[in-house]
């Protein structure tokens, strides 16, 4: 009694089936938890402000940078295509996620011991569900391949032409027309076309880069050994900031670079600027004129001693006498006298100083021809304690001054040596001083 007949088939066991139910119910709110953390770093307010920043060298600045918000023709006609194909991707993803609620509310598990009816082989189905996204790619294909067309024409006559170089961790801007080299900076005329070659055969271009100006255009990568291209151009004068949209190394965050934006014929001031020769003080010529001489006789000297030559002990003499006679005059000349002759020794190796005497014209760190008419410098991420829109000078002078003692400190994985106590390259204080003095002149 109370035994089932023999053809009676067992009860089902439901706990696997409520188990995969509370399994799916876990990993959807996990999703939505995912999806929700995700937009919020979605946010307008990147920088706390009111609009979409990248924060430049003083955050508090108000700088667009806001893909949504094109500011140019090239920007604007990338943003037609994502006007064009948003609507259509939001329509898929609310069929596809309001079809899987109903799916998973309508065929919830409701504790009914049988087994579903099971069901395969839906050619219709399966036709349609292939036709249908088959559709949807290549009505968003047609107006997306004529985009990539249109914005890989060549330039117009016109143009200017840009060669830039992504290097660890500063940018590189090459005029190619105007035959001068800035860093950081790329200045351009409004209403006009700029085509950028993106040159990763550079010396330098070692690692991939992605070269970005969101209000101007969309991101480009600068790969080793291949010669890429972008354009952009902005309506109105202004300053836009750019990034690396690459991880490039340990200061990629800080890899930052701005596009300012001049009116044509400010932009044919700021180019007759750039081609400019350094300025050298005044009172410098003689000072390094008496420091080559004394250096000229001391390797003559030491020269004679290699060779046990008659004369070795008198051109000895003489070498002393006029290193004395250097020193004076350096010791007597002014502070950026001093600069001029100290960027001579030690930094024209890596920098190149247009019109120096000593430059030799290096690309392995930025041109300072013109150092002190830039807004900030380390890679943009410091104000410039010469710059128009610094907002504390004197933070900026002692942030300059940390980043020539040890730039490590203040930006890692940077290849400048540093020059203070300890450094690769040591200088004293007042040479440091001497140095940024000088600086402070170049414009």
């Amino acid at each position: 009694m109370g035994r089932r007949p023999a053809d009676t088939p067992p009860p089902l066991d439901d706990r696997p089936a409520r188990r995969l139910g509370r399994r799916m119910r876990t990993r959807s709110f996990l999703a939505l938890a995912g999806m929700a953390t995700v937009l919020a770093g979605c946010s307008a307010d990147l920088d706390g402000s009111d609009t979409s920043q990248i924060p430049g060298p003083n955050p508090d600045r108000v700088l667009p940078a806001d893909a949504l918000n094109p500011l140019g023709p090239v920007a604007r006609s990338q943003d037609q295509l994502w006007d064009y194909a948003y609507p259509i991707t939001i329509g898929v993803f609310a069929f596809v996620f309001i079809g899987l609620a109903f799916i998973l509310f309508r065929f919830r598990d409701r504790g009914q011991q049988e087994l579903p009816k099971q069901t395969h082989g839906n050619t219709l189905l399966e036709i349609t569900w292939t036709l249908v996204p088959a559709l949807i790619l290549a009505v968003i294909a047609v107006p997306t391949v004529q985009k990539i067309f249109e914005l890989q024409a060549e330039p117009t006559e016109d143009a200017v032409r840009v060669t830039a170089v992504g290097k660890q961790y500063w940018w590189e801007f090459t005029y190619t027309e105007h035959e001068f080299t800035t860093a950081s900076e790329l200045h351009i005329p409004t209403g006009e076309e700029v085509y950028i070659e993106l040159d990763g055969t550079a010396d330098g271009s070692d690692v991939i880069h992605s070269f970005w100006v969101p209000s101007l255009a969309g991101k480009r990568d600068i790969v080793p050994g291949s010669v890429r291209a972008l354009r952009l151009a902005a309506d109105e004068p202004g300053v836009y900031p750019g990034l690396c949209a690459e991880f490039c190394g340990l200061s990629h965050a800080n890899m930052r670079f701005t596009v300012i934006a001049h009116s044509p014929e400010d932009y044919e001031a700021w180019v007759a600027q750039m081609q400019a020769d350094v300025s050298l003080p005044e009172g410098f010529q003689p000072v390094y004129d008496a420091i080559a001489a004394a250096e000229e006789a001391e390797q003559a000297a030491s020269q004679a001693e290699t060779d046990e030559a008659d004369d070795a002990e008198a051109l000895r003499e003489e070498a002393v006498a006029l290193r004395e006679e250097a020193d004076a005059a350096y010791a007597d000349a002014g502070e950026v006298v001093q600069g001029a002759i100290e960027v001579g020794g030690a930094c024209v190796g890596c920098h190149a100083f247009q019109g120096h005497p000593d430059n030799a014209g290096s690309t392995f760190g930025p041109n300072l021809s013109h150092f002190a008419a830039r807004e900030a410098f380390a890679g943009y991420i410091f104000d410039s304690p010469f710059g128009d829109e610094v907002e504390d000078p004197g933070l900026a002078m002692e942030r300059l001054r940390q980043w020539i003692t040890d730039p490590q400190s203040l930006k890692p994985g940077a290849q400048m040596p540093g020059f203070g106590a300890g450094g690769d390259q040591q200088l004293t204080d007042a040479q440091i001083d001497a140095v940024i003095a000088y600086l402070a002149t170049l414009e």
